[in-house]
């Protein structure tokens, strides 16, 4: 087997044998002593879950390595993207107060990390959730224009609905993204400036 597909193959294990380790603690199979469980055990086994399906794909990728491999890509990217909408729709609309909800913030080199309020926690993951939702929407409004329902004007809907709602939710984001890039203009020009007085 050459190299690369040794190292694929030994990354696939590492997947499964976490996957499998966090599916089985979240039955309670295997003693998790000191794991403080801050979620629904579904979300720890759906979790780990993922890390088997991932596995398993990238094992049989490298001792395959051939079509049925890639053509098992998209289903697993499915399984992914579901896991993930599983997961940050449960954080952002599930009952229950979330705690545990940490943030990160970055400036000037420096880093903090600050527990986050229950309604911050759900609004960043609902943005997220959303996010993933139309991405979902879009996928399966692509599968059925693959099948029978290539020229439905349901389908077509669908496109439009999840091409729109994606582009909207990715305005702020371009909106901060043009803001930090003039005031990083405008701090450059500055700096110039008083450089050239010295």
């Amino acid at each position: 087997m050459p190299k690369s597909r040794l190292l694929i193959a030994l990354i696939a294990l590492a997947c499964l044998a976490a996957g499998l380790v966090a599916m089985l603690a979240a039955l309670d199979v295997i003693p998790s002593p000191g794991f403080d469980f801050r979620v629904s055990r579904w979300v720890v086994f759906v979790a780990g879950s993922l890390f088997v399906v991932i596995g398993m794909w990238l094992l049989i990728h490298a001792i395959a390595h051939d079509v049925a491999a890639y053509e098992l890509g998209s289903a697993v990217g499915l399984s992914v993207m579901l896991v993930l909408a599983a997961i940050a729709n449960w954080v952002a609309f599930g009952p229950g107060v979330r705690q545990g909800c940490t943030g990160d913030l970055w400036s000037l080199g420096f880093a903090s990390t600050r527990a986050v309020a229950d309604l911050e926690c759900r609004i960043v993951f609902g943005y997220g959730a959303a996010f993933i939702d139309l991405f979902l929407l879009r996928a399966f409004a692509g599968w059925l224009g693959h099948h029978e329902f290539r020229d439905s004007s349901s389908v077509r809907a669908l496109e439009k609905v999840s091409e729109w709602g994606i582009s909207l939710l990715l305005l702020p984001l371009v909106a901060i993204a043009f803001l930090l890039h003039v005031i990083h203009e405008a701090g450059a020009t500055a700096w110039n400036r008083l450089r050239g007085k010295k």
